[in-house]
């Protein structure tokens, strides 16, 4: 991500790499670092707090304290876009009826009023895909970002 915004920027940027997001922040908010690429989930504590501001989301959909922020295109990086998502996985030769009872659950607790509310607290929203629609959004991403690793000057090794 780093290294298309860099591109598409005309900015040179070096990657900092960090064993998680809180390190990361930590830098950031001393100084180490002048800006960092994280998760909505990860930053909303330190904006919430006033201490992080939002320069560009990756993505189109903001909520809670990412509502109303600039997104890369409206900040003239027109084609990168990027959604934090989280997955449910089983082992490869799990039953298809443990498969279908996980993902009814999953859905079911994607309706709870809770667990929406703990999801939009961190800039996300629940969706509760079904294992097909969910195969089909990482055949869907693994074409875009091996696309973008090649648009950012990177190679699939």
């Amino acid at each position: 991500m780093g290294a298309l915004v860099s591109k598409k920027a005309g900015v040179n940027l070096v990657h900092v790499p960090y064993r998680g997001a809180a390190p990361a922040i930590t830098d950031l908010m001393g100084g180490t670092v002048d800006m960092l690429i994280t998760s909505p989930a990860s930053a909303e504590p330190m904006v919430t707090a006033g201490k992080l501001r939002i320069l560009a989301l990756s993505h189109e959909n903001s909520i809670g304290v990412f509502k109303g922020a600039p997104t890369l295109k409206q900040s003239g990086l027109d084609g990168i876009t990027a959604d934090d998502w989280y997955g449910l996985f089983a082992p490869a030769g799990t039953p298809p009826e443990r498969v279908a009872y996980l993902a009814q659950a999953v859905a079911q607790a994607m309706k709870s009023p809770n667990v929406i509310a703990k999801i939009n607290s961190g800039g996300s929203w629940p969706v509760g895909s079904q294992p097909d629609a969910f195969r089909a959004r990482l055949q869907e991403d693994t074409v875009y970002w091996a696309d973008m690793v090649k648009t950012a000057g990177g190679s699939l090794d």
